[in-house]
């Protein structure tokens, strides 16, 4: 494996290896189809254009890169784990042709300011762009179903979290997803029924939560037990005015939300 660690390093392909194709410090596969890995080496560019033919991008392909912007051609289909690992991105753009996305990947990025998630997307898996600091602003694809535990998590700079219009979000399975995030308001979609518990953990500038599709039974409903923990201040930490179609205190209570912060669908206490 050629690692991005080796600046300066210069690829030479073995007499007769017919595998394999060097471009521009790049290694892919010889039909053009996968990019195994760009290598720094001894450029200096900030930016990368992925050429077109190209549909996957191989694991830790970027790990360590120094290129601060990287166009993904609508021809990838496929984001191998460890993508963008501790890479200098600043925009992370995936494009709608992308259907299958690894985990971490893309984690502990410390230019990373804005991720948009294409439409194709359909789950956001473990801990793929977790504890990115400076990551400010995320938008979430129509495509994405589900999302699994601490995809965001530790992302302190987080602000700003929104669905694409047409989201067809059906649960947050996966425990703190939003964990140690500067979120102050979000708004799931109606769609979304599920939220696992401490979604929202030590967010303590969480505001406002939107959640009318959540789904609770006459004992609050274990898929949603402390779903909203710590996002309140039922845990006597953080406070967030919740709006939901919470029908019973026992309910509330279950979920983490204190009675008198709760709302119905309607708006009413």
């Amino acid at each position: 494996k050629v690692s991005n660690f080796e600046m300066g390093a210069t690829i030479n392909l073995a007499e007769g290896n017919t595998n394999y194709k060097v471009i521009d410090n790049a290694i892919f596969t010889s039909d053009m189809k996968t990019l195994v890995v760009r290598c720094n080496g001894t450029s200096t560019a900030d930016s990368y254009v992925i050429p077109e033919g190209v549909t996957t991008i191989g694991v830790s392909c970027f790990d360590h890169s120094i290129l601060r912007h990287i166009t993904i051609p609508s021809t990838v289909t496929t984001i191998e784990d460890y993508a963008f690992e501790v890479s200098a991105i600043e925009e992370l753009v995936i494009p709608d042709s992308v259907t299958e996305c690894g985990i971490y990947t893309a984690i502990q990025c410390p230019n990373l300011k804005r991720l948009v998630i294409g439409n194709g997307i359909k789950e956001l898996t473990h801990s793929q762009f977790r504890t990115n600091e400076n990551l400010e602003e995320v938008v979430i694809g129509s495509g994405v179903k589900t999302i699994v535990e601490t995809v965001f998590s530790g992302c302190k700079s987080l602000r700003s979290v929104t669905f694409a219009e047409g989201s067809q979000l059906e649960a947050i399975t996966g425990d703190r997803v939003f964990a140690n995030t500067a979120l102050e308001s979000i708004e799931l979609p109606d769609s979304c029924t599920k939220v696992a518990k401490w979604a929202f953990w030590d967010c303590s500038e969480l505001k406002s939560i939107v959640a009318r599709g959540i789904q609770l039974d006459e004992k609050g409903g274990a898929d949603n037990f402390g779903s909203f923990y710590n996002a309140s201040n039922g845990s006597g930490c953080y406070k967030a005015t919740i709006t939901a179609n919470i029908l019973t205190n026992s309910q509330a209570w279950r979920s983490g939300i204190p009675a008198k912060d709760y709302f119905l669908e309607d708006g009413s206490k």
